[in-house]
Parts: structure tokens; C-alpha cells; sequence
């Protein structure tokens, strides 16, 4: 059996799929069933993400994962300058940041792990450019706006870097299956989808562990979708039709008064993959209250507790516009 000390540090390799199958699994097996290494996962996904938006720049390939660039750096010579490791999410941004600007100095470093096209480094002036809007996308502001992953890509075909999740075991059930205490049906506009939780209340707002299920017309069939992390008490709070395949879930804590909303997963019923879109900020003691759609944006509204107590709070509302469907969201 994994213990906490062996999953951490196996956790970038975890992440970057380079374990074996069998450490794979005992890695989800863990991950499911304890809190605090969880919670490490959903930090580092953040931070690998970071990590590789901003070694992301157009026209130049990068051969090296974050893992095999950060050990081969040098940091007892730059430690005093720079954060390699750090429980608070935005001062690793900022270590991320320092470890770009590092390797552009770092010449011989950086042709051998980041070289392009015959082992050469060769970086636009427009490029560079791109990169620094990258890394301050990361930065919050209050303006109202938010932007979906810079790796998201209109023209000339749209693309995009989806952050691929694995939170929910589906499983198929009778059609006619009976729910109990569970939420209002919310249906697609065409009318094939259905979707409700159970065991949350007619809104939602019920304490308790709540069940997902969705009705398919098109095929008279219905899944139940059980989140794998139960020990953390994590449970789907509130359900919304992104269009008539996405599903946006809000995803927080089951018990306790206080808003819990921790995270935004897209769930796309026909494929039966899953997004991370959005998670909130513990360091900023920040929770997820909605996501709608309007039009072509997306509007959240997060609420950010101001004291250490947990008991006063401002509300937020932001707007990501011409979303599309996958693209993590950044401040």
C-alpha cells in the first residue's frame, strides 16, 4: 500500500504519465482516498499547467518535461534568488516565472533541454513576448474579466489544450431507476439530456453527498456518475448545460454552511471525458457560488472570505468571453 511520503514524490511523474501501470493505479488508489495528498495533486496540476504555458510559445518545440528541466537546475546556486517549492500556489508561479527568465541566461541549458528545430534556440522577439503575456495572465485582477487557457487557439483551426480530469466513475443504471431528495431535472436545448443529483435537495443546497445521474432520450438509457474521492467528502453541488453534450459541474465540499464550491469540471456526456476548468483558491480563500452561460460567455461568481474566521466575504462576478469548451480559466 502508497503512503503520503511515496505518492508526493512520485506525484510528477503521476501527473506527466510516466509511472508504470501499476503505480498508476496505486497512485489513483491513494489519491481517492486521502485528503491531504489530494489536495497536493490539485496543486500540482496547477502548477504543471502553469509550467507548461509558459514554455508553450509558438514555433519552438520543448523536448524536456518540468521535471527533468527543475533537476536540472542548479539549487543550492539559486536558492537564495529564486522559489522552487512552496505550499502557496502564487509564489509558485512566480518560482515557475524565475525558472524561465533562469534557462534564457542559461544558454547551454537551454539549447540542450529546450531546443528547436536541430538542437538550436531560436526565440522571436514575438515569441518572447507572447511567453511574458503568458506568465501575467497568471496574475489576479479585479477588472471583471477573466481569460480562458492562452492555449486555446481561434485561427486558423480552433485547438486547444484541454486539462484532462478523471473525478467520476460512471456507471449505467435502470431508466426507471427511483432517486430520492434529489435536485430539479435540468434538460439540454434539444431535449435528449436530462440531468439532475441526488440526495442534495430540490435545489441543490442540501448537506450531504450528492450522486449525479443523466438521462439519455436519444437511447432511453441513464448513468449514475459517482465522484471517486469520497473521503475527502467532495460531492457535486450545482449542475448546468453548457450546450447539448457539456455539462459544467460545481464540485465542493458536501457538509458545512459556508459556500464550498472548490472546483468547475465540463463533463461531456457522448465522449465521457472530463475538464478541469476552473479551481478556487485556498490561499485567497476563494469559493466557487455559480457558472452560467450567457450567449457566447461564460459568467462566474465567486465568493472571497476576507477574515481568517471564514465569516465576512465579498462577492465576485467575471465574465470569460467566446469560451471554449476544456480551456482551463485563469485570472
Amino acid at each position: 500500500m502508497m503512503n503520503c511520503e511515496q505518492c508526493r514524490i512520485k506525484m510528477i511523474d503521476y501527473i506527466e504519465g510516466n509511472l508504470s501501470e501499476e503505480q498508476d493505479k496505486d497512485m489513483k488508489s491513494h489519491i481517492s482516498q486521502c485528503a491531504e495528498c489530494k489536495k497536493y495533486y490539485d496543486e500540482e496540476v496547477l502548477v504543471d499547467r502553469a509550467f507548461n504555458e509558459v514554455f508553450d510559445i509558438d514555433g519552438i518545440k520543448f523536448n524536456s518535461s518540468r521535471k527533468s528541466i527543475m533537476e536540472a537546475i542548479d539549487k543550492d546556486k539559486y536558492n537564495k534568488n529564486y522559489s522552487f517549492k512552496s505550499k502557496n500556489y502564487n509564489k509558485k508561479i512566480v518560482g515557475i516565472a524565475a525558472v524561465f527568465f533562469l534557462i534564457a541566461f542559461l544558454t547551454p541549458l537551454g539549447i540542450k533541454y529546450f531546443g528547436g528545430h536541430n538542437g538550436n534556440l531560436a526565440m522571436s522577439d514575438a515569441a518572447a513576448g507572447e511567453a511574458n503575456n503568458k506568465i501575467s495572465t497568471q496574475s489576479t485582477n479585479d477588472s471583471g474579466l477573466m481569460k480562458q487557457d492562452q492555449s486555446a487557439k481561434v485561427s486558423p483551426e480552433v485547438s486547444i489544450n484541454k486539462q484532462v480530469v478523471d473525478f467520476y466513475e460512471r456507471n449505467q443504471v435502470a431508466v426507471d431507476t427511483k432517486l430520492n431528495f434529489n435536485s430539479k431535472w435540468i434538460e439540454t436545448t434539444n431535449g435528449n439530456l436530462q440531468a439532475t443529483i441526488e440526495g442534495k435537495g430540490t435545489n441543490g443546497q442540501e448537506e450531504g453527498i450528492g450522486v449525479i445521474y443523466i438521462k439519455d432520450k436519444s437511447n432511453n438509457s441513464m448513468n449514475q456518475y459517482l465522484l471517486k474521492v469520497s473521503a475527502a467528502q467532495h460531492s457535486p453541488l450545482k449542475l448546468s448545460w453548457f450546450d447539448d453534450e457539456n455539462l459544467m459541474i460545481i464540485n465542493g465540499g458536501g457538509y458545512g454552511t459556508l459556500v464550498n464550491g472548490e472546483e468547475i469540471v465540463i463533463l461531456n456526456v457522448p465522449k465521457d471525458e472530463e475538464y478541469l476548468v476552473y479551481t478556487a483558491s485556498n490561499s485567497l480563500k476563494e469559493r466557487i457560488i455559480s457558472i452560467d452561460k450567457e450567449g457566447n460567455s461564460l459568467k462566474l461568481k465567486i465568493r472571497v472570505y476576507t477574515d481568517d474566521n471564514w465569516n465576512n466575504y465579498t462577492d465576485k462576478d467575471y465574465t470569460i468571453e467566446n469560451y471554449i469548451v476544456g480551456a482551463p480559466i485563469v485570472k
